[in-house]
Order: C-alpha cells, then sequence, then structure tokens
C-alpha cells in the first residue's frame, strides 16, 4: 500500500494528467479528472533567504530549493550543456535545471531576476524536497 501513496503522492506533486508505472508484477495506472488539472508546464520554485543549516552565506543569496524529490541534472539531459553556470544572468521563467523523477524530466524555472553565484549539487546527485540548490544574488530594483 506505501508503493501506490508514494505514487499518488508525486502524481500530485507534478500536477500530471496521467501516470503509468509497471515494477514486476505491480503495474498502476492513475488519471486526472478535468477538474483537477492546473495546466502547469513547468515547476516554480520556491526561494527562501536561508539554507536548513542557517549559514551566514544564506543572507547574501537566495536559494532556490528542489520542489520534488529526484536527479538533478545541470541540463535538459544527464550528458547536455547545463542551463546556467555561476556568473550567469537569470530572469524570472528562465530554465535553471532539470529534476527527474520516475523517469520524467520535469524543468525548474527561476522565479526571481538575478545573477547565479553558487551552485549547490552536482550533476546526477539526488536531491530532496527543499534541498538548496543555487544562490542568486538578486538584482537591484
Amino acid at each position: 500500500m506505501n508503493k501506490i501513496e508514494d505514487y499518488k503522492r508525486l502524481f500530485e506533486e507534478l500536477n500530471l494528467d496521467e501516470l503509468s508505472v509497471k515494477d514486476g508484477d505491480f503495474s498502476i495506472t492513475m488519471k486526472a479528472g478535468e477538474g483537477s488539472r492546473k495546466n502547469k508546464s513547468h515547476i516554480d520554485m520556491p526561494v527562501s533567504a536561508s539554507d536548513e543549516k542557517g549559514n551566514e552565506k544564506s543572507d547574501e543569496y537566495y536559494k532556490v530549493e528542489s520542489p520534488v524529490l529526484g536527479v538533478f541534472y545541470a541540463g535538459e539531459a544527464p550528458d547536455a550543456k547545463p542551463y546556467v553556470s555561476v556568473g550567469d544572468k537569470v530572469k524570472k521563467g528562465d530554465i535553471l535545471c532539470t529534476i527527474e523523477a520516475m523517469k520524467m524530466f520535469n524543468e525548474v524555472r527561476s522565479t526571481v531576476d538575478g545573477v547565479v553565484r553558487e551552485i549547490l549539487v552536482n550533476n546526477g546527485e539526488l536531491v530532496e524536497f527543499h534541498k538548496p540548490m543555487f544562490g542568486i544574488e538578486l538584482e537591484a530594483c
């Protein structure tokens, strides 16, 4: 029963229209009802001013956190060119990375304008919910 709950949670968090999983003898298909679709094409990243350890550096940059559990990729695929590097300017809506969850690649977009000052995870690394991935220095208004 725990597998079903895990798949249901992931299905809802990723706002999927349909999910089919087959793992040995176990298989499940989930479909969103018409009223439950939000037509979301990307994941908006939560942004916080501190990391989980409360480091002083966290006050300097906004931390972009992982919205889902999955594998971090700096580009659109494991071996692809990174979307951003330290020093790159980003605008709200720019793609920062891709997170693979259950064989689906999900684009992660910035919710702020600024300059990438820190990349806190490595390509291919497993990221947990709310794990800081990027430090972005906000653009002065």
